[in-house]
């Protein structure tokens, strides 16, 4: 007799919000871990405060996918109005940030909004696993389980994995399940960081006294692309929402040439023009550095800022160095360690899924989230896309 359970194995977001989603659709669902909780990742990327979705137009929360064309369906269907009403449907109340970032309502920690999500699948159709590890697939073509007890041999004609990227090891995301995928000519990239520290060839005199030090409310600009935000310097780069965005960009400029080029704004809001004249008016009492830093407005982390990106020449040339406030090139040479990457790039590639996320080599055999190829910058989008792939793909398994 066929077995017409579901069997998904991961759960971390793109796991649980699957499993919520088929709770009630007539067939038995089972999930495994290999953790002995839920979500590990989910609750460490809450720790600064669990960064649910965003609130901006969904045209524009679709562009920030990189590539955006996979997620279309699913999102236009599922988009980011759809799961805050659906957070809500779940009891968790939720409040929108002055960034329009969307979060659990002030004093929710992100251990409770995922124990209130774990309580709906506290129901006899869907069975949880904990300290599972996946192994791989058995001579009879069953998966392969290691448990406390040893190994375990399930019969599955609907398997969804959802087993994560190589970001937080920690986490039990590690992404050593590439080479299973590899073996069997489902083609696969390998990781690469995203949404991670950036190195940048700066002296240590200078990273020493900027490290920790942010640069609040600039422009940053690749290309076409511009933005308002914020970055903070560490030992050995930057990191921030701010040059998160920029992920795609920066990798595909170091791949090319070795090296990319941040363009910042200190000043987004004005004119170098205006700026000149501003300086031009403010007397100078003192040193040249004094005047600059006082007639701008700059605080210390921007002078330093300059005053290490800059020529001497620049540096003592007003209009010069109007021009490059406006504009200073920031160097990149290299991304941060890849277990220390908010998320990862890499994985099994886009062009391996059908519309429903179906493996076209392996009928039957689906994959979700961080898994696949894809790139979200922080702000809730990767949780965002978790959440539309797994209903879109529960939807498809109840037809």
């Amino acid at each position: 007799m066929r077995d017409d359970s579901i069997h998904i194995i991961g759960m971390g977001s793109a796991g649980l919000f699957l499993a919520l989603a088929l709770r009630d659709c007539g067939r038995t669902v089972h999930v495994y871990d290999q953790q002995n909780a839920a979500a590990r990742k989910f609750l460490v990327a809450g720790e600064g405060g669990l960064n649910l979705t965003h609130s901006e137009p969904a045209v524009e929360f679709l562009a920030r996918y990189t590539p955006s064309e996979f997620l279309r369906a699913a999102f236009t269907k599922f988009d980011n109005q759809y799961f805050m009403d659906w957070l809500r449907q779940h009891e968790i109340l939720l409040f929108t940030g002055s960034s329009a970032r969307v979060f659990p309502e002030a004093g929710i920690k992100p251990a409770r909004v995922l124990s209130q999500l774990l309580s709906y699948l506290e129901v006899p159709s869907v069975q949880v696993h904990y300290r599972h590890q996946w192994q791989g697939i058995d001579e009879a073509g069953h998966l392969l389980f290691k448990n406390q007890q040893g190994f375990i041999h399930v019969p599955s004609s609907t398997t969804v994995f959802a087993l994560g990227g190589a970001s937080w090891p920690v986490t039990g995301s590690k992404g050593d399940w590439l080479h299973f995928f590899s073996e069997r000519g489902i083609q696969v990239a390998p990781f690469q960081a995203s949404n991670c520290r950036f190195i940048c060839p700066m002296s240590s005199t200078s990273l020493d006294a900027l490290a920790g030090k942010p640069l609040k409310n600039i422009g940053l600009q690749m290309g076409d692309e511009k933005r308002i935000g914020e970055i903070v310097f560490n030992s050995q780069g930057i990191e921030g929402s701010g040059c998160y965005a920029f992920s795609p960009l920066i990798r595909t400029q170091l791949k090319e040439s070795g090296e990319a080029f941040l363009l910042l704004d200190l000043k987004p809001h004005n004119t170098a023009d205006e700026l000149l004249t501003q300086l031009n008016k403010t007397p100078q009492v003192g040193s040249w550095t004094e005047k600059v830093r006082t007639a701008l407005r700059l605080d210390t982390t921007a002078m330093r800022l300059l005053k290490e990106l800059c020529s001497k020449e620049t540096y003592l040339d007003g209009p010069a160095l109007m021009q490059r406030l406006k504009a200073l090139p920031l160097p990149i040479r290299g991304l941060g360690p890849l277990e220390e990457a908010i998320s990862t790039v890499g994985g099994i590639v886009l062009e391996e899924v059908d519309e429903n996320f179906e493996l076209r080599q392996l009928p039957g055999t689906y994959v979700l989230g961080e898994m696949l190829d894809y790139d979200a910058p922080t702000g809730g989008y990767l949780l965002q896309s978790c959440f539309s792939m797994a209903m879109h793909l529960a939807e498809h398994l109840r037809s």
